[in-house]
């Protein structure tokens, strides 16, 4: 199986028109699609009260209205959908940021995310590191951070996307992402560092690996196959 992650933003003036065409759309269109194995189709919006605990960090590029989970038998698959909703896509984005990725789950309490959309908060950020970083002490040091952000993060789900290669053009070459997946809005705010000294815990150990990142989108999760 190959997984997808695109980050993508409306044209001007479009985003709640683009949220709800790929909802109720092109997502469906995707999904029934038998080149389609898994597909979620993630909603930007407003954070619930957690903007302030980043407002400071290093960040690349605007926002995004939507980000897509994909996940197709093949690269062949992925490219039959591209080349059948590709048009349609590019006629109503402004920008597109796709990447080929794999996938670790290090943590999912599906039980607590039930329902459509799923409840609470996704919060989804792509990140650059550093140019002589190789790639083994780059994984070697997000596998070690792993075990603290679930001691720091009160989160129901952690999803780590290791960037394999970028599919669309003008991507931005992060080398990773996350899913952080807050299952209500008072445990992404009062919950998204649990302990004393969380926030000064995290920021020390990312910054061995995390050069800076793409705006945070924090969405609601619609999963539709």
């Amino acid at each position: 199986m190959h997984s997808y992650l695109h980050f993508l933003q409306a044209l001007p003036g479009t985003a709640e028109d683009y949220k709800q065409w790929w909802l109720n759309d092109l997502g469906p269109r995707v999904a029934e699609s038998g080149d389609c194995i898994g597909l979620c189709v993630n909603l930007a919006v407003s954070p619930p009260g957690t903007e302030e605990l980043y407002r400071n960090e290093a960040r690349v590029g605007e926002g995004y209205d939507v980000t897509v989970d994909l996940i197709c038998p093949d690269e062949g698959a992925y490219r039959r959908i591209m080349a059948r909703y590709g048009p349609d896509l590019r006629a109503r984005t402004k920008a597109n940021h796709g990447y080929r990725v794999e996938l670790s789950v290090e943590k999912d309490d599906a039980e607590k995310l039930r329902g459509h959309p799923s409840s609470g908060y996704k919060i989804m950020r792509g990140f650059f590191s550093f140019d002589d970083l190789p790639d083994s002490a780059f994984r070697r040091s997000w596998d070690v951070h792993v075990e603290l952000a679930k001691k720091v993060h009160g989160f129901a789900r952690y999803v780590r996307y290791f960037v394999v290669e970028p599919v669309t053009e003008g991507a931005p070459a992060i080398r990773g992402a996350t899913n952080l997946h807050f299952a209500t809005a008072r445990d992404a705010v009062e919950r998204y560092f649990r302990i004393p000294g969380g926030r000064e815990m995290i920021a020390h150990d990312t910054r061995h690996f995390i050069d800076r990142g793409l705006a945070r989108v924090f969405t609601r999760e619609y999963r539709l196959k």
